[in-house]
């Protein structure tokens, strides 16, 4: 009897164990669908509070004033994510785009006394140092405004133009796709440096080079860029210009003689061997080396002829 018993116990022991272990993996089995339930509950969350702040960005940038689109971006940007960060980014530079001819009619409006010419010392982009000097307190206003608006003046010969000012837009990189960062800085440096300023080369010719094979490099990387075209049309001036030269400073003089210092920046060039850009200043060269057998009329056609060889090639290679 005594054995029984000890054979009782222990099967109740056993039985027991087998209880508890059984409850314990349904808890397990059930924590763990618990766990996943709740993940998908916080990201669905995720998802209708980023929807809500996209609806929310395109009510604003279509009734809202300039300030409010710029601020609610600002506050936004890094929770919605790199696809709906460069629809911030898009749609906030298409609003400063549509209101830039209204707010530089106000600023000449409001320049009664010709102050906006004078403004201007020995740089082409207004500073903060230039609007102090502005008497007029109501134009001082608009000025300081559209500098907080994200927009700036710039000075090229005569004329004064309201622009965007990118360098502005460059502490969104961090949140939006690659090819938007790299748009964004392309604009900024263009804005900061432009090709051609006054009639003349405003950065050195061997920078106008290098600059080319970066906007070559963009336009290459990134097909389905929003402003794909646009760099296309930069690429297009600027190489026209680092083949051609300037009135004062052409690749052929009145002699025929060929422009030492620009041939120079082309044979440094060419030596990027899989550019585009270089294989059609590699032929250039080539037309160049006999500079005394042409006029600069042909020469002109010749450089057309080359910019399309060009644009043709990144068109090519991008389908």
């Amino acid at each position: 009897m005594k054995k029984y018993g000890k054979l009782i116990i222990v099967l109740i022991c056993l039985a027991t164990a087998f209880l508890i272990f059984s409850c314990s993996n349904k808890s397990k089995k059930n924590n763990g669908t618990s766990d996943l339930k709740t993940d998908e509950n916080v990201e669905s969350v995720k998802e209708e509070k980023v929807y809500k702040t996209m609806e929310e960005f395109d009510e604003i940038n279509k009734k809202g004033k300039t300030d409010e689109a710029i601020d609610f971006v600002d506050k936004n940007i890094k929770i919605v994510g790199k696809e709906n960060a460069d629809i911030l980014v898009y749609g906030l530079e298409e609003k400063l785009y549509s209101n830039i001819n209204y707010r530089f009619r106000q600023l000449t409006n409001d320049d009664k006394d010709g102050e906006l010419q004078g403004i201007f010392t020995e740089n082409r982009i207004i500073t903060e140092e230039d609007v102090k000097t502005i008497k007029n307190k109501e134009l001082k206003k608009d000025i300081e405004d559209i500098l907080k608006d994200k927009y700036t003046l710039v000075k090229n010969a005569d004329k004064l133009e309201l622009v965007i000012n990118y360098d502005k837009f460059l502490s969104y990189g961090e949140s939006v796709s690659e090819s938007t960062r790299d748009y964004l800085n392309i604009e900024a440096k263009i804005l900061e440096s432009p090709t051609i300023y006054n009639g003349e080369f405003n950065i050195e010719i061997d920078d106008l080079g290098s600059r080319l094979l970066k906007l070559e490099t963009y336009l290459t990387e990134y097909p389905e860029a929003k402003h794909f075209e646009k760099i296309l049309k930069y690429y297009r001036r600027d190489l026209i210009s680092y083949l051609k030269g300037t009135e004062s400073d052409l690749i052929l003089d009145k002699n025929g003689k060929v422009n030492t210092r620009l041939f120079n920046s082309y044979k440094n060039l060419i030596k990027n061997k899989d550019s585009i850009t270089a294989n059609i200043v590699r032929k250039y060269v080539d037309i160049l080396k006999d500079g005394n057998s042409f006029t600069r009329d042909y020469l002109e056609v010749t450089i057309l002829s080359l910019t399309n060889q060009a644009l043709n090639s990144i068109e090519n290679k991008v389908e």
